[in-house]
């Protein structure tokens, strides 16, 4: 049982201090609990699968999360993170639907390793280079079924040497899990990364051996054994941000690999920061694409953010071009 006095406190907590940190509960000297969350209502413009402009008031996956650490010695501390999605637009209330990502794992002078369900390694370092955007994003080689996703992940990551530092992910499909009868699948991920004081750069590769794909000449579902691979860097002069990378992702058959290359500028102001990005998009046939995302973030209070953006990303009927404002207030 927590003491009272600690509940005291938290409540202490949750009233006078800012609110985008979260409400931290200290059980004992070794456990710590916390609870944070967001609400993100937007105003969104967009072209949907038809070609047609539609618009709509929406929750923007806001969420609610749940972290916690208990230091086992000197060295060696464990923790947990749960996330979970909900909608609070009355239109569309499904309370808290969906879990965003939840892991257990434990961290000391060897490293992390962990275990559960989040964004993919080579996701988190490749990709992420050129996305500080709420919904435009650009394409990417870590979408729909170019990846090994989320779940049945074990992920351990090096301590940093030196400014260098690895990652290995392993995904496991077993023949139970229900995606291709029978079967199994394994993928690997690894990356690897340098950062100095104000430049980094960092390369990885997925082989995908867990996702799952169409056969394109008999139309069976089956997991395939196709690399992602990609290089990028970032470095800051001053006020802005730069950042570049280049992937290609390989794509069971003929002639389905794509190439990706862009680049993303930033300008920090103080309480905001201007995002613009740029990419070419290359498949091996059909046209080349060019797409553009650009947005202001304002930061009003601590834990208010208000934001304009807008992406357009040369696909056929100009799906999913967008235009939008939002807020995003923190606890």
């Amino acid at each position: 049982m927590i003491r009272k006095s600690l509940i005291a406190l938290a409540v202490s907590t949750a009233v006078t201090a800012p609110a985008a940190h979260a409400v931290d509960f200290e059980i004992s000297e070794e456990t710590r609990f916390s609870i944070s969350g967001t609400l993100e209502p937007s105003y969104q413009n967009f072209t949907d699968s038809t070609g047609d402009d539609v618009s709509e008031f929406a929750d923007n996956d806001s969420t609610l999360q749940f972290d916690g650490t208990h230091a086992w010695n000197q060295n060696t501390t464990g923790f947990f993170h749960v996330e979970y999605e909900w909608q609070f637009d009355e239109s569309n209330n499904n309370g808290v639907d969906s879990l965003d990502s939840a892991w257990i794992g434990m961290k000391g002078d060897l490293g992390t390793l962990r275990l559960g369900t989040s964004d993919p390694l080579y996701e988190d370092q490749l990709p992420e280079l050129l996305d500080k955007f709420e919904n435009a994003e650009l394409d990417n080689e870590a979408e729909g079924t170019t990846r090994s996703g989320e779940g049945n992940q074990i992920r351990y990551m090096t301590p940093r040497f030196g400014g260098f530092s690895a990652g290995v992910e392993l995904k496991v499909e077993g023949d139970a899990e229900g995606t291709v009868a029978n079967e199994s699948g394994t993928g690997i991920a690894v990356t690897a990364s340098y950062e100095a004081d104000n430049w980094g750069v960092v390369a990885g590769a997925d082989d995908r051996g867990a996702d799952t794909q169409e056969n394109p000449n008999t139309g069976a579902t089956e997991f395939v054994d196709e690399t992602t691979a990609g290089i990028g860097g970032w470095f800051d002069i001053a006020d802005f941000h730069f950042a570049a990378r280049f992937a290609s992702e390989s794509n069971s058959g003929s002639n389905n690999d794509i190439e990706y290359t862009g680049a993303l500028g930033s300008y920090d102001y103080g309480p905001g920061s201007v995002n613009l990005a740029v990419q070419d998009v290359s498949p091996d046939t059909g046209d080349s694409r060019t797409q553009v995302a650009a947005n202001v973030l304002h930061d009003v209070f601590d834990n208010l953010r208000v934001f304009v953006e807008v992406g357009r990303f040369d696909r056929q009927n100009d799906v999913g071009d967008r235009s939008e404002i939002g807020a995003i207030y923190s606890f």
